[in-house]
C-alpha cells in the first residue's frame, strides 16, 4: 500500500504540471523623454513592474541601442539620429504581451538646440528655404559659386537627399514659401539679371513647373515672403533703380494670379518675417538708408498692415524668422558689421505693451536660449512638426557655414 504522504505529494506535483501559467500583462505606460538630441547618451526610460512576468524585452529606434537595463522594468539608451518607437513587451516561460510603445522624436527640446546632420550642399548664403509637410527643403543662394541644387531634409531620419535643381537657373536673393503641398520660388539676382519669374515645386514629382511671373517688369531681389491661408505674399525689395519698394503683392494658387495689396508702411530690404494663425508679420532689415527694428502685422481680411511691437534685439538685417504654433520667433542677422546669435520669441497675444489702433495687442518679444551656431547673418530658416530650424549662412570672414540646427519651443 502507497504511503499517504507519498500520494499526496504525487497529486500536488500533477496538479502544479497540469496548471497553466498565466500570461503577463501588458506593461503600462513607458516614462522617459519624448525628445532626445543626436547622440544623447544614458537617457532612462521606465515602467512599474508585473505580475507573472520574469522579463522584459526592450527595442528602440534603429540606429540607437540599450546600453544597459535589457529584461528589467528599467533601460539606458544611447540615441543615434533616427526618431523612432520606444517598445516593451513582457514576458514569462510561455507568453509574451502586446507591447507597449511611445513615440521619441530627435530635436525638439523646450527651449533647447540640437544640432543635426550637417547640410551636403555647399556651404552658402542668401539661400531659399521652406517646408512642405513633414520635410524641409533648401536651394538657390550664394557661396564659391551662385546655387541652383535644391535639397530635401527629412526630420525623421536626420537626412538631406538632392532633389531636382531649381528650374530658373541660378541666383541669390531669391524668396521661398510654401503653400499646401507645393512649394514656390521666385525673383532673385545674379550679380547681372534681376528675375521676376516664378515657379512652383511638386515634391511628389520631384519636379518644377514655371507660374506668372511675379508682377514688375524690372524683376526683383532682396524681399520678403507669406504664406497666409492658401495665399502667398512677396513684398518691397529693389531692382536696378535701387530703389526700395513698398508694393506687396497676393498669389493665388488656384487661380495663377497676382493681386497687389496693401502697400507697405515703409521699405523693407533683406527683412524677416513668418506667419502666425491667419496673420503675417515681418520687420527689421533696412529702408536703403538705416538698420530698422520696426515690426509689422499684416491682416489680409482687412487688406492692412499695422505697427507692433519693435524686435527686442535691437536693429540688425539678414536674420532668420520662423513661427512654431501661435508664437514667431527671430535670431542671428547683422548690423553695422556686427553678427548675432541671439534668439527671440514673439508672443502676439501679450498684452504688457498695450494696444494697436485695431484695439490688438502690441505683442511682446522674450529673449531665448542662444543659436549655438556661430553668429552669422543670411541663413535659412524653416518649421517642421512644432520644431524650428536654422542652417547654412555666412561668417564675418572664412568659409560659408553647413551646419544644421533645430530648436524646441
Amino acid at each position: 500500500m502507497l504511503n499517504k504522504n507519498y500520494i499526496y505529494i504525487l497529486f500536488l506535483f500533477i496538479l502544479m504540471a497540469c496548471k497553466k501559467e498565466l500570461p503577463p500583462s501588458v506593461p503600462g505606460i513607458i516614462n522617459g523623454p519624448l525628445n532626445f538630441c543626436p547622440n544623447d547618451s544614458n537617457i532612462s526610460y521606465t515602467i512599474e513592474p508585473l505580475e507573472n512576468t520574469t522579463y522584459y524585452l526592450w527595442t528602440v529606434p534603429d540606429d540607437s541601442k540599450i546600453i544597459s537595463g535589457q529584461g528589467s522594468t528599467s533601460i539606458k539608451v544611447h540615441f543615434g539620429n533616427k526618431s523612432g518607437e520606444i517598445c516593451v513587451k513582457s514576458n514569462n516561460n510561455n507568453h509574451q504581451s502586446e507591447p507597449s510603445c511611445i513615440e521619441v522624436s530627435q530635436g525638439g527640446l523646450a527651449n533647447t538646440w540640437c544640432r543635426e546632420l550637417n547640410f551636403l550642399g555647399d556651404g552658402r548664403s542668401l539661400a531659399v528655404g521652406f517646408s512642405i509637410g513633414n520635410k524641409g527643403y533648401i536651394g538657390t543662394g550664394l557661396g564659391i559659386n551662385q546655387y541652383k541644387d535644391f535639397w530635401e531634409y527629412d526630420p525623421a531620419f536626420n537626412t538631406w537627399t538632392q532633389k531636382a535643381n531649381f528650374a530658373g537657373g541660378e541666383r541669390m536673393n531669391a524668396v521661398g514659401f510654401a503653400i499646401g503641398d507645393k512649394g514656390y520660388i521666385g525673383t532673385g539676382y545674379d550679380a547681372v539679371n534681376y528675375f521676376k519669374d516664378f515657379w512652383e515645386y511638386d515634391p511628389a514629382l520631384d519636379t518644377w513647373s514655371e507660374k506668372a511671373n511675379f508682377p514688375d517688369l524690372a524683376g526683383r531681389a532682396f524681399c520678403f515672403s507669406l504664406t497666409i491661408g492658401g495665399k502667398g505674399y512677396i513684398g518691397s525689395g529693389t531692382n536696378y533703380s535701387n530703389v526700395p519698394r513698398l508694393d506687396f503683392y497676393e498669389y493665388d494658387p488656384t487661380n495663377n494670379i497676382w493681386t497687389q495689396k496693401d502697400s507697405l508702411p515703409s521699405p523693407f530690404l533683406v527683412a524677416s518675417s513668418f506667419t502666425i494663425g491667419n496673420k503675417g508679420y515681418m520687420g527689421l532689415g533696412t529702408d536703403g538708408n538705416q538698420t530698422l527694428d520696426k515690426f509689422f502685422e499684416f491682416d489680409p481680411v482687412l487688406n492692412k498692415w499695422t505697427r507692433k511691437a519693435d524686435f527686442a534685439g535691437g536693429p540688425r538685417y539678414n536674420a532668420v524668422g520662423f513661427a512654431i504654433g501661435d508664437k514667431g520667433y527671430i535670431g542671428t542677422g547683422e548690423y553695422n558689421n556686427n553678427l548675432f546669435n541671439d534668439f527671440w520669441e514673439y508672443d502676439p497675444n501679450n498684452t504688457s505693451n498695450g494696444f494697436d489702433t485695431n484695439n490688438n495687442p502690441l505683442g511682446k518679444w522674450n529673449q531665448k536660449t542662444s543659436f549655438p551656431g556661430a553668429i552669422r547673418k543670411s541663413a535659412v530658416g524653416f518649421t517642421i512638426n512644432k520644431k524650428g530650424y536654422i542652417g547654412t549662412g555666412a561668417p564675418d570672414t572664412g568659409p560659408l557655414f553647413i551646419d544644421f540646427w533645430v530648436y524646441g519651443q
